[in-house]
């Protein structure tokens, strides 16, 4: 029984993504850092923090080998942060 109880209390991390958005003024795409984490497009799960920063990494020298794709922003946060409220 403590065996099920530790499975129903294990925190996953979540790598997001900052969502974007073509800016009209300039018709480029901006980074939305402002926008709350509930907004954030969901990437990837992980069963620990170190697990989703290595994955976080990963992603980012896997994005600046290319020219052509635009800048993104992510972020490993706990899936009880209460800033997901809303997902």
């Amino acid at each position: 029984m403590k065996l099920h109880r530790a499975a129903l209390t294990m925190v996953a991390w979540y790598l997001l993504m900052a969502p974007t958005f073509r800016d009209p003024q300039t018709n480029s795409f901006r980074i939305d850092l402002n926008a709350p984490l509930s907004a954030w497009e969901f990437v990837s799960s992980y069963y620990s923090a170190n697990d989703c920063g290595f994955a976080q990494r990963d992603l980012d020298e896997t994005s600046a080998q290319y020219l052509n794709v635009i800048g993104f922003y992510t972020l490993c946060i706990a899936s009880d942060d209460p800033r997901l409220s809303g997902r």
